[in-house]
């Protein structure tokens, strides 16, 4: 009976003393914008240019507190956004944006 206690014990000490394994997922250089503003004249989506590349249609989230905004992917870093509304600029800033870290940027 010593003898089966004995290795039990010492199976169990073996397998408790297993190394965890942890992984962490997600995309590492991606950030992203959010746009919010209160005013009437955002119905329809706007166009924003990152760093003066390709522009893209965005839709303007009408209040901070909802439940599911619309976000952007934007690379991480230092950028300069525009923000256009029937090719008229609406807005220009300069933004610095870390690893998933979501910029919320409120249109005037």
């Amino acid at each position: 009976m010593k003898k089966l206690v004995l290795i039990l014990s010492i199976f169990l000490v073996f397998v408790g003393c297993s190394p965890v394994k942890s992984t962490l997922s997600g995309l590492e250089n991606v950030s992203y914008l959010e746009l919010y503003s209160t005013a009437s004249k955002y119905k329809q989506n706007v166009t924003v240019t990152v760093d003066d590349k390709a522009p893209f249609s965005v839709l303007v989230n009408k209040s901070t507190d909802s439940m599911k905004p619309k976000r952007y992917e934007i690379p991480v870093g230092k950028h300069i956004v525009h923000v256009y509304l029937n090719n008229a600029e609406v807005l220009s800033e300069t933004i610095f944006t870390s690893s998933q870290i979501t910029k919320k940027i409120t249109l005037p």
